[in-house]
């Protein structure tokens, strides 16, 4: 798969790396910061970048995000399928996204691929966006100075920030969390009646702080439960 390889649009975001792989935060105790949101999880998930000598960490990087993107051709059902993406996360949009490092498309394909679920805080808007529903292990990252970081001790106090927040970070190419198929067909394909047996045959409770569920309140359970049921 040549789609990166043509390319080498990463330069811009790599150029102002020195020869250190992180740069220290000398005003607190810090998690080391990096350039881009790739360097950030490989650091954390690939296990072979920290033996990389800091000269060769960039070509690896290339290398890495190549083999990723190539998987999604070559492995399509275990590297793209089995996500089951709607059409807003097509297949050439997250190899772009790869290839660029600091697209939306980019975060939360490798989120799944790593099987992560990142919350970004966004420090020039004191905004937390948790960028997928799905309930897993929580990746708690920071943008800050445009730089990156992990988030391993206390958490900054940060508002709910809506998704659009992003793109403060990132090029927002995804502008939705929502971006898996969701288990059930429109809402309007269904009467309340059909909406409770389907959440009793799924022991989804009917009732939330002491009132019957609405329709729509039925609707997301059940959605939700699907989404989670192989996270």
């Amino acid at each position: 798969m040549d789609l990166l390889t043509k390319h080498d649009k990463g330069k811009t975001f790599c150029d102002s790396i020195t020869s250190s792989s992180y740069l220290q935060d000398s005003t607190k105790k810090s998690e080391p910061v990096y350039s881009t949101i790739v360097d950030l999880f490989f650091s954390c998930f690939d296990p072979h970048y920290s033996l990389i000598e800091n000269k060769d960490k960039q070509l690896y990087i290339k290398q890495l995000l190549v083999s990723i993107a190539t998987e999604i051709d070559e492995d399509k059902s275990n590297k793209y399928d089995n996500f089951n993406y709607l059409k807003c996360m097509n297949s050439t949009l997250i190899q772009q996204g790869l290839q660029a490092m600091n697209t939306v498309s980019c975060l939360l394909y490798l989120s799944d691929y790593y099987g992560v679920t990142t919350h970004v805080y966004v420090e020039s808007l004191k905004s937390l966006i948790v960028t997928s529903d799905k309930v897993r292990k929580e990746f708690h990252i920071k943008f800050s100075n445009n730089k990156w970081s992990e988030l391993t001790g206390e958490l900054p106090d940060y508002k709910q920030g809506d998704f659009k927040g992003l793109g403060e970070a990132f090029v927002l190419d995804v502008k939705t969390k929502d971006i898996y198929k969701k288990y059930l067909n429109p809402i309007g394909k269904y009467k309340s009646p059909e909406l409770i047996q389907i959440a009793k045959d799924m022991d989804i409770p009917l009732v939330k702080d002491g009132k019957k569920k609405v329709k729509k309140e039925l609707y997301d359970d059940i959605n939700f439960y699907q989404l989670n049921l192989h996270s």
